[in-house]
């Protein structure tokens, strides 16, 4: 049984490499064989992943190699954000969610809640400001949104007040505003996190991944939902793909070109703000979970330990 997976996994890497390589897209060498959740990068040379099995990885060669660290048997890890070179969070599925202070060597467990809460994304703002949100799975609404502030680096946590259902994703760059995404809308805050404005997006719509740049805006999830937004995500406009895709990720490049992945192998790009889409070639078997842009390069991660890379700047 052993030998099979081990065989499975090869074939899966020769397939990947060969696919992507077809359309510029760059295989990195994984440290993990596992599902790759979340990428975050604060410098070209400086990135981290997690994994759905309770294992984070770092790098400080620009992906040429990795240093990975298991930190909890089993779990359910989502995202990562780091802040600095030093202090970054984890969170994940039965309320992991984790901090460090010396770049990922240890971590303590920081979660303000039971196992019941499902923390999907997290995020520094600065070196004292993070949120984390997800949904409630002990409360007697259905996908009851949940979310967390701290000012402390992460250390302490205050639950904010519910302002829809099935939140999913933040969004923010530095010096900017920060946003994140519930059922049908959208919120927005000025100052990082302590009051929000709420507008609609798109009816009857789940977005599962959020990404804007200048004033375009981008949300891609289940069902070929894909939407765009001209005005910085105050109104959007329906896109959507094939119903049966199932769009995990979301990633504008700048204001033209923007990338949306998801399931089975799912990859299309846009060059005109998110009008048309044109699929891109992955290995049958490479499921897209989550993609980040640092410096000239769009990373993608997923099924399998698969990590790869395009040039797009």
């Amino acid at each position: 049984m052993m030998k099979k997976q081990i065989a499975q996994i090869i074939i899966g890497i020769i397939c990947l490499v060969s696919v992507a390589g077809a359309q510029s897209w760059h295989v990195v060498k994984s440290p993990v064989t596992d599902l790759i959740t979340g990428i975050s990068f604060i410098h070209p040379d400086t990135g981290f992943i997690v994994t759905g099995t309770g294992w984070f990885a770092r790098t400080y060669d620009g992906a040429k190699t990795w240093k990975a660290t298991e930190i909890a048997f089993g779990a359910r890890f989502e995202d990562v954000s780091f802040i600095n070179s030093s202090i970054g969070l984890i969170c994940g599925l039965q309320g992991a969610l984790y901090r460090t202070t010396d770049g990922g060597a240890t971590w303590k467990n920081v979660s303000p809640e039971d196992s019941l809460v499902m923390f999907y994304d997290v995020e520094l703002l600065d070196p004292q400001t993070a949120l984390v949100i997800g949904m409630d799975r002990s409360d007697t609404i259905p996908y009851a949104g949940i979310a967390y502030r701290s000012t402390d680096g992460g250390k302490t946590w205050k639950k904010q007040k519910r302002l829809g259902l099935g939140y999913s994703e933040i969004f923010y760059k530095p010096g900017g505003d920060v946003f994140f995404i519930s059922f049908g809308q959208i919120h927005r805050s000025h100052d990082k996190g302590k009051t929000w404005q709420t507008f609609k997006t798109t009816t009857n719509s789940r977005a599962r991944s959020l990404s804007l740049y200048g004033k375009r805006g981008l949300m891609a999830g289940p069902a070929g939902m894909c939407a765009v937004s001209s005005d910085s995500g105050k109104t959007w406009e329906n896109v959507e793909q094939d119903k049966e895709i199932n769009f995990i990720a979301a990633e504008l490049i700048d204001e033209q070109t923007g990338y949306i992945g998801g399931l089975n192998a799912k990859m299309f790009v846009t060059a005109d703000g998110g009008k048309t889409w044109q699929q891109e070639l992955l290995a049958r078997t490479f499921s897209v979970l989550d993609m980040c842009t640092i410096g000239n390069r769009l990373y993608a991660v997923g099924s399998g330990g698969g990590i790869i890379y395009k040039e797009v700047k």
